[in-house]
Parts: structure tokens; C-alpha cells; sequence
């Protein structure tokens, strides 16, 4: 177990952790009293992409970015080299992206399109785009420009989006009622809330925590897939089972953690709860590429026919067979075995997929 666990360590650090869409963090912190939001615009570069002939108008997608932050308060510049802080000087804790488009024709391309897109389901933004919200349009006007209402926002995007339509219609030209075009454009949407020190320090304990959870997680997928690599024999593969996972995870804890999951009073049902999030993942991974796997067969052929040799009801319809033999099943009966019970054929043993885990 230590060879496979090795070697999942060492490919699990190679795995990038950052992906488009993040979650948003429970953190147990409310005060979001001193808050500003900044909104920013500008157009992706590039010709626009032509529309098909049937489209109604010329169309402006919209690729946004929405982001909540935390920073320490009184934190208005970047800590100097020699700050002896270990903390970062902001904390991402929700980040999502979001694509709609508006039309751009005279009757729906105004205020009150932007205002009913932008400010309500499309973006889904958490929070409530009212009171310190702080405007810029790239690259025309770099500097921030104080907004005092939803309304002025709205007309400021509009007032961009209009430009940026006239600006690719000289440029680029033939864009009329009988050639529509997408344009695309970048609105950036970050709500920074400052908190006190001790808070701060609550958010940052609860993201390096949550972190290191995922990196366990994804550690532990890495440990079944070596695991099944290694066992794979004449007589299939075996799974790992949630108590050896454990124990994996306790060992790798002790040895990476650093004391970020170390001094957690609840480290044991942390690991617990992990281990069977870990197991569960690859078992759904598995069913996935299992499904891809199977072989469809007519229930009047050679290989059909008969009953399931699971649940014992004939085999009508929805009938498969394993790739590395003529075994055949209910589809469901047979992807409910593989992964709860063994992921080798019931009959002969023989496994699964053969060549899934071959190195």
C-alpha cells in the first residue's frame, strides 16, 4: 500500500487545482459592512464572429466574471517585501463565470435590457449590486469612477457597449440588417468586503483547510486508480475499500499537512467523511467509463437472451456485455455490481476493463 500511495502522492502534485468554476466557502463570517464592488468593461478583442442568416439582429455576448473577496481592514496597499506576515492580502472565497447575450437592435438594446440582464438571473451574483460600487471602462478610461446607484451603472454600460458596437462597425464594416455579427466583451465583477483581523485570520484558517481537504480527496482517487493498476490480474482487479482509504489519508495527513489539518479537533471524521466522498468519486468515475466500456447486444443474440444472472430477470431489453468476455447483463445490474461489489465480471471474474488502468 505504501508503493501505490507513493505514487499517487507524486502524481497528485502535478494536478492542477485551480478550476474555472469555484464554490462558494462556508467561513462563518457575516459582517460585510465595509464592502466596495468594482465593475469593469471592455471589449475581448478581435473581428466579430459573423451570425447565421436567419438571426434577428447583431448580438453582444456578454463574458462575466463575478468574484467575492475578502481583505484584512486597512489593508489599501500591497504588503512590503519585508512584512513578516505569513496571511495573503486577499482571499478568494466565491468565483464563478457566467455567458448571456444581448440584441443589439434599437428596441431592446438600452437601459432597461442591461438593467434586467446584467443586474438580475443571468449573472447570478450573490450579492446586491447597491451602495460603494466603483466603475471603469478599458481601455478608455482606466481610473476608477465612482457610481452612486444601479441606474448610473447600467447607463454606463450601455453608453461602453453602444461605443464598442460604432467602433467595430468602423473598423470592421459590413455590419448591417443583412450581416449579423457577435461581438464579444469582458465585464469583470469583484464585491471586496474588508474584516477585521481576528475574522480574517477565521477566513484564511477555513480556506487552507478546505483546500487541503480537496487535495486529499483528489489524492485519494489518485491511490484507487494506482491500486487498481497494481492488483489487476487474470482474475480482475479489487477496490479499495473506505478503511484502507482511511488510513492512507491519516498517513498522508501526518506527512503534508504542515499543521493545517493537524491541530483540527475533528481531524478524525474530517478524514472519515473524505475517505467516503474519495471512494464514492471513483466509483461514479468508474460507472463513467464503464459506460463508455460495455458492449450493447440484441437479447436474441448468442450473447443475449436467458437471464440476468444478477437479479434473475429475463434479459429483454437494455442488455450489455463486459469487453473482455461474452458475459452478458442488465445494463444497470451490472454497473450497480461493478462498483459496489467488484468491479470484475460475477461469473468469470475476469475484469471489467482490461485495459483501463494498463500502464
Amino acid at each position: 500500500m505504501s508503493t501505490v500511495a507513493a505514487s499517487a502522492r507524486a502524481e497528485t502534485g502535478s494536478h492542477d487545482s485551480h478550476s474555472d468554476t469555484t464554490t462558494a466557502t462556508s467561513i462563518g463570517v457575516n459582517n460585510q459592512t465595509h464592502y466596495d464592488i468594482f465593475v469593469s468593461l471592455l471589449p475581448a478583442g478581435g473581428p466579430p464572429t459573423p451570425l447565421p442568416n436567419d438571426s434577428t439582429s447583431s448580438q453582444l455576448l456578454f463574458v462575466t466574471q463575478v468574484d467575492r473577496i475578502y481583505q484584512p481592514r486597512g489593508t489599501t496597499t500591497p504588503p512590503s517585501a519585508k512584512s513578516s506576515s505569513t496571511l495573503p492580502r486577499q482571499i478568494l472565497v466565491e468565483s464563478h463565470r457566467s455567458r448571456f447575450t444581448i440584441p443589439t437592435d434599437d428596441d431592446s438594446f438600452g437601459i432597461e435590457s442591461v438593467s434586467k440582464k446584467v443586474m438580475c438571473s443571468s449573472l447570478n451574483i450573490p450579492f446586491p449590486l447597491e451602495n460603494n460600487i466603483h466603475w471603469r471602462s478599458l481601455p478608455s478610461s482606466p481610473s476608477w469612477t465612482r457610481v452612486n446607484t444601479r441606474a448610473e451603472l447600467a447607463s454606463r454600460i450601455v453608453k461602453t457597449a453602444h461605443g464598442v458596437m460604432a467602433g467595430t462597425k468602423r473598423r470592421y464594416g459590413d455590419i448591417d440588417e443583412a450581416n449579423k455579427v457577435e461581438v464579444k466583451m469582458v465585464m469583470n465583477i469583484a464585491k471586496k468586503i474588508r474584516v477585521g483581523e481576528a475574522e480574517y485570520k477565521q477566513i484564511c484558517r477555513a480556506q487552507q483547510e478546505g483546500q487541503a481537504m480537496e487535495d486529499l480527496e483528489k489524492f485519494l482517487i489518485r491511490c484507487q486508480d494506482h491500486h487498481a493498476a497494481s492488483s489487476r490480474g487474470k482474475s480482475g482487479f479489487e477496490r479499495m475499500s473506505v478503511d484502507e482509504l482511511k488510513r492512507v489519508a491519516e498517513e498522508h495527513v501526518i506527512r503534508v499537512s504542515n499543521g493545517v489539518v493537524m491541530s483540527m479537533s475533528d481531524r478524525g471524521s474530517m478524514i472519515d467523511s473524505v475517505a467516503w466522498r474519495a471512494w464514492n468519486e471513483w466509483g461514479r468515475l468508474l460507472v463513467s467509463r464503464l459506460g463508455n466500456a460495455l458492449v450493447e447486444v440484441e437479447a436474441t443474440s448468442s450473447s443475449g437472451g436467458g437471464e440476468c444472472s444478477i437479479c434473475l430477470a429475463p434479459k429483454v431489453n437494455s442488455v450489455v456485455r463486459l469487453p473482455d468476455c461474452v458475459h452478458s447483463f442488465h445494463r444497470d445490474c451490472v454497473l450497480r455490481w461493478l462498483v459496489h461489489h467488484t468491479p470484475n465480471c460475477p461469473l468469470c471474474r475476469s475484469s471489467a476493463l482490461p485495459s483501463l488502468y494498463r500502464r
